[in-house]
């Protein structure tokens, strides 16, 4: 359901628990000030939730009446009303309350008997429950004060200080109706007598629930002389006295607003509902002298969720106004948006930059002039108070010149030439002339620092240019003999170089063998060349090996596989791999994208964290392979082999496959996605705890033993599947088909079964404690020997 409310403070949705068919209750709240603008949610919900100390202020159920609620303090703003207590007077329009404050009063014995005596002055006071009559042992109220249960051990204990005007507590002993402007705690005797018969049949198939004969006074919430013969017009007049924190009295006018709200059962459809909204709750806060309205309309819904209803839109208009149309209102809500028709795009409008930068600039300089002129007199003054300290100030050190925007506006940039290749060439050549005129000048400017004719020493420089000799070869050992050492040194220096220069020629011909040994064991792995000629030797990083940058073949896995290498990151793509033996394999973290494993034999092998997109895993035997935070998405699984397998924290999407085996797999935290379909897949004993399958299709699932504790399966198509004994305990199903399934002996303990289907399920001897029920459907159910105990699922399921 989308929710769309502009301008509205806030919006709720509350189902009305009535007999069926279901119906949802939708509140609008407008918050206003004083001068009647609305609070935008986005301030109006912080600012409600710290006015009631987040806690809930409204049950969001529809009345069939107007009632109002007063929620602040009260101020005595006087000395006597300080001494001797004050009254609270509300009216909203010909609805008046009075409620009495008193100092704090305590009982005393003296003369006359017990009597209250006050002990201190009246300070501001909420108006709330903890001040009204109560206390402990009194269950309407335990919070309250003034409640004795003994009268004669009445000495000390506090009397309330808010009581109703026509109710004053008089006697120790005494009780009272509690006095408030607020809402009634709903157990309490007033609100009690219009709950309605609490029976076995309520017991069994509405509790926790209102009865159907509750009486509608019950929804109103605050005590009776706070509500009107109707739903109230909106522009009524209202006063309260004692509540301002400086004026004795506020009064105002509720605004006359006209709420309209919008219902669409599917996003694309034409009809539009505008069912019928009632103002039927008003709340004063007189401190603030702020008014919260509260219009409902009820809604029937085919879904106990509204699941059914696609878009929900709330706005407002005056009453006083003509009534928009519901085309314009909707218009409004859900803005269509409107293709544009192809033209041809019209002539950008020139602009006169120099206009527009004179204009700015004439701006600039009467701004600066004024800033100049205040500028002056603030240096003045500076100048002034410098002198008596001994300072100068020069002002011309403080300018007040408006900067030139013409000169600051960038120049336009030089048209670049076109290109030519000519010019071009014509400029390498002449740069190349200049260069060698300027080296001829360099050498004939050194031959005459050399006392010689220029042409002669060009002529020297040519002749050693051709006799350089050929670069030397040099001999490690004989270089020894040219260091100034002892004879015997250089014998020692030279048979540590022989058997080190040795060394180094065992390993290299050690090197050759090696690669030579590799290039028989891989004949024709790449058509045309050798796949090891030209290419550096894999690194070595423990025992892993960092994978090589060529593409991989078929036959450079097994290779790698038979050489007993643990392969991590490696990519592979498009590859054939069927029928391939990597029994015992390791490809961690490993991506594989549109490869072909059908009927490989993968026993055991690990690959953890690796990515397995679009590939064909048909008939693959991957038994105890390690699958951990593995993802595979959009793959064929058909009789796939994974039982024993390890797949914590894997996720599945868009899978498809049959008669997959999972037996005994480890997959706890597994996610599967709406898109995968699995039918006959087999769960049996598997490790399913805290896994989400929501919407996947199961049908014809084995799933006996399975442990599905906490585990996720909204609306799961679970149809003719078979879990005797399997252990789903808090587990949520809601909106998922469970019909003809054989659950014989499953736990099912605190799970949410809201909405299922069960027609022709058998779930004999189960365990359906505490299980959540509500809208469960299904004919032919079996529940011959579960436990129902706090279970209302028959109930449920007769309701049909």
């Amino acid at each position: 359901m989308h929710l769309t409310y502009p301008d509205i403070s806030l919006l709720t949705l509350a189902r009305q628990q009535g007999p069926r068919p279901a119906s949802l209750t939708i509140t609008v709240g407008l918050l206003y000030d004083r001068d009647h603008p609305v609070i935008a949610a986005e301030h109006a919900l912080p600012w409600l939730s710290e006015r009631f100390a987040k806690q809930p202020f409204d049950s969001g159920l529809k009345k069939a009446r107007g009632s109002f609620a007063v929620h602040g303090s009260a101020y005595p703003l006087t000395s006597e009303q300080q001494e001797q207590g004050m009254a609270v007077r509300v009216r909203v329009a010909s609805i008046s309350k009075i409620l009495h404050l008193h100092p704090p009063r305590t009982w005393q014995r003296g003369v006359a008997g017990v009597m209250p005596r006050t002990t201190g002055p009246l300070l501001p006071l909420p108006l709330d429950l903890h001040h009204a009559f109560g206390g402990a042992g009194w269950a309407d109220n335990p919070d309250g004060s003034g409640y004795v249960a003994d009268p004669d051990s009445c000495v000390g204990t506090s009397l309330p200080q808010i009581e109703d005007a026509l109710s004053p507590m008089r006697v120790p002993g005494q009780t009272l109706p509690i006095a408030t402007l607020g809402p009634l705690p709903p157990h309490c005797l007033e609100r009690r007598e219009w709950w309605g018969t609490c029976d076995a049949q309520w017991t069994a198939r509405r509790a926790p629930y209102p009865p159907l004969d509750c009486d509608a006074r019950w929804f109103d919430a605050v005590p009776q002389d706070q509500c009107a013969p109707g739903y109230w017009s909106g522009n009524e007049d209202w006063c309260v006295e004692g509540m301002h924190p400086q004026h004795p009295q506020v009064s105002g006018s509720l605004p006359a607003l006209r709420v309209r709200l919008f219902v669409k059962r599917t996003a694309l459809a034409h009809e539009v509902e505008e069912p019928t909204v009632h103002l039927d709750t008003v709340w004063l806060f007189p401190d603030v002298e702020r008014v919260l309205l509260l219009y409902r309309a009820e809604v029937s819904v085919a879904d106990l969720d509204g699941a059914d209803i696609a878009q929900l839109g709330a706005l407002y208009e005056c009453a006083g106004a003509p009534c928009a149309t519901v085309a314009a209102c909707c218009e409004k809500l859900w803005p269509c948006v409107k293709p544009t028709a192809a033209a041809i795009p019209a002539a950008r409008e020139t602009v006169d930059k120099e206009v527009i930068i004179r204009r700015m600039q004439a701006s600039i300089d009467a701004r600066y002039a004024t800033f100049a002129a205040e500028q002056g007199k603030v240096l003045e003054c500076a100048a002034n108070l410098g002198k008596r300290f001994g300072k100068t100030l020069n002002r011309a050190d403080y300018p007040a010149t408006a900067p030139d925007l013409a000169a600051l506006m960038p120049q336009p940039a030089a048209k670049t030439p076109a290109f030519d290749p000519m010019a071009l060439k014509a400029r390498i050549h002449t740069a190349i002339e200049h260069a060698h005129a300027a080296a001829e000048k360099f050498l004939d400017q050194t031959a005459r620092h050399l006392n010689m004719h220029p042409e002669a020493l060009r002529q020297q420089i040519k002749h050693a240019e051709q006799s350089a000799s050929p670069a030397l070869k040099i001999d490690p050992l004989s270089s020894l003999d040219y260091l100034s050492l002892s004879p015997q040194h250089k014998a020692s220096l030279h048979t540590q170089l022989s058997a080190g220069l040795q060394q180094m020629r065992e390993t290299e011909q050690h090197i050759k063998q090696t690669m030579h040994a590799l290039r028989a064991k891989l004949p024709g792995a790449i058509p045309g060349a050798n796949p090891l000629r030209n290419a550096p030797p894999p690194t070595a990083h423990g025992d892993h090996i960092i994978p090589k940058a060529e593409p991989w073949t078929r036959a450079l896995l097994e290779a790698a596989h038979t050489r007993g290498e643990h392969l991590e990151g490696a990519h592979f793509v498009d590859l054939d791999l069927s029928s391939s033996d990597l029994a015992g394999a390791t490809l961690q973290r490993c991506v594989f994208d549109r490869c072909v494993l059908t009927g490989a034999q993968w026993l055991g092998a690990d690959l953890t964290g690796s990515i397995l997109r679009h590939c064909d895993l048909r008939h693959i035997n991957l038994r105890d392979a390690q699958l951990a935070k593995s993802r595979f998405n959009a793959c064929l699984l058909d009789h796939a082999q994974l039982g024993g397998a390890s797949l914590q924290s894997a996720a599945w999407s868009a899978v498809k496959g049959q008669d997959i085996d999972l037996t005994n797999a480890k997959a706890a935290d597994l996610q599967l996605d709406l898109d995968c379909q699995l039918p006959g897949i087999r769960l049996d004993h598997a490790d399913l705890a805290n896994a989400s399958l929501q919407g996947a299709s199961l049908v014809g699932a084995s799933l006996r033993g399975c442990d599905l504790q906490n585990a996720l399966l909204h609306q799961c198509d679970l149809r003719s599947s078979h879990g005797y004994r399997l252990c789903a305990r808090n587990a949520d199903f809601t909106g998922s088909n469970l019909s003809h399934i054989q659950w014989v002996g499953a736990n099912l303990q605190q799970a949410r079964l809201r909405k299922v289907r069960l027609e022709q399920a058998d779930l004999r001897d189960s365990n359906l404690h505490a299980v959540a029920s509500e809208g469960a459907r299904g004919l032919g159910a079996r529940l011959q020997g579960a436990v129902l105990s706090y279970c209302r699922l028959p109930e449920e399921l007769n309701n049909v």
